[in-house]
């Protein structure tokens, strides 16, 4: 720049220019050694942050299993979670609200890719003093005459199963505090996958798996296609599948 760095004839003590010049470069070597230790610690999963969604039944009985040993080993991580019906965890991928989400399969989305990682069985879910709260199991006749509450998670029913509830004039609860809270009261019955009860939502209920057939929910990690997780997110999802390990029925 045309501006001398070094006093005439010593060769090596700086001008009152050359300090200040000095005093930039060390400033920026910290910067760059910061940006270098930032950018390894995003790449490895010691820092950043992560959006997700989930089902209400993953969020009360898995993802606190997943969250605990997380945050422990990252705690420099931030977290940011939402919960809702499968639906609404679809609507959070594609809008680019969440990273990612936990939810049920639904209708194929060439902008989605789902990835299924557990599943659990439907069942009746009733008052302990409802009369089909001793069976051991139940089948899909035994909702005949019965109050039965509609909720979200049953539009996967289909075939025979499906003709079974159809047959009913419901109440629909798509919110599942509200729902449990009225079945708790006896004031009907609902279908719910085994996972909502496996966390001890109360002593008050019981869960009646049902046969004839047998009807499956899926839960999978929903993202939007060609776009991978954050290394954070995927460190996370492995703690997520190594708490689904835990869930006991």
């Amino acid at each position: 720049m045309g501006v001398a760095l070094f006093e005439k004839g010593t060769g090596s003590q700086l001008t009152p220019y050359g300090e200040s010049v000095c005093r930039i470069a060390h400033q920026l070597l910290d910067e760059y050694q910061r940006s270098v230790q930032a950018m390894a610690e995003l790449a490895d999963g010691r820092k950043g942050s992560i959006r997700f969604a989930s089902v209400p039944s993953l969020a009360r009985a898995v993802l606190p299993y997943a969250i605990e040993p997380f945050v422990a080993r990252h705690p420099d991580v931030d977290i940011h979670m939402s919960d809702g019906d499968t639906a609404f965890v679809r609507k959070s991928v594609l809008s680019g609200d969440v990273d990612f989400g936990f939810c049920g399969e639904s209708e194929p989305d060439n902008r989605l890719v789902y990835k299924e990682i557990f599943h659990d069985r439907m069942g009746i879910v009733c008052s302990k003093r409802h009369p089909l709260a001793n069976l051991k199991q139940a089948t899909w006749k035994h909702l005949k005459n019965e109050r039965l509450i509609g909720n979200g998670t049953m539009d996967i029913i289909r075939g025979r199963a499906r003709e079974a509830i159809d047959q009913h004039d419901r109440f629909y609860f798509p919110n599942t505090t509200s729902l449990l809270a009225v079945v708790q009261a006896n004031m009907g019955i609902t279908i719910l996958p085994q996972l909502v009860l496996s966390s001890g939502a109360t002593e008050e209920l019981r869960y009646i798996p049902l046969a004839n057939p047998i009807v499956t929910r899926s839960i999978g990690i929903l993202t939007l296609a060609r776009r991978s997780l954050s290394p954070a997110g995927q460190l996370f999802y492995g703690h997520v599948l190594d708490a689904l390990g835990q869930v006991k029925f």
